[in-house]
């Protein structure tokens, strides 16, 4: 009883830490996306960062063009924010693929002398 009590609190105490883990940032360095804001300007920089110094943050923008931002007018900075994923479309995609290829699979896998319209019995256990 002692251990099943000690094995479900370790555990719930591994689940709490994994929140933690997630919210680390990401390091700043050559490579990494970012995005902008600087004092004076109200328009937001896009682009990926290609150095980093005492003075100035040096990122490549979307456009491809070298912008220097001196570190003491950054008045926000992004990391990290990703892209869209395609999850949704590709699970909607897959299912209907993979629902149609079943239909047709059951369909040819029945009697050849069999013509009339599609019988679904003969798809047992398949749904």
């Amino acid at each position: 009883m002692g251990r099943t009590i000690s094995a479900a609190a370790t555990g719930l105490a591994a689940l709490l830490c994994v929140p933690a883990f997630a919210q680390e940032g990401t390091a700043l360095g050559p490579g990494v996306r970012v995005r902008v804001s600087a004092a004076g300007t109200q328009d937001r920089l896009e682009g990926t960062v290609q150095s980093l110094d005492d003075s100035a943050l040096s990122v490549i923008s979307d456009d491809h063009q070298l912008v220097k931002i001196p570190r003491s007018t950054i008045t926000r900075l992004e990391t990290g924010w990703g892209r869209k994923g395609n999850a949704k479309k590709g699970f909607i995609i897959g299912g209907l693929v993979g629902v149609g290829g079943g239909l047709l699979v059951c369909a040819a896998s029945g009697d050849p002398d069999y013509h009339d319209d599609f019988d679904f019995d003969q798809c047992d256990g398949f749904a």
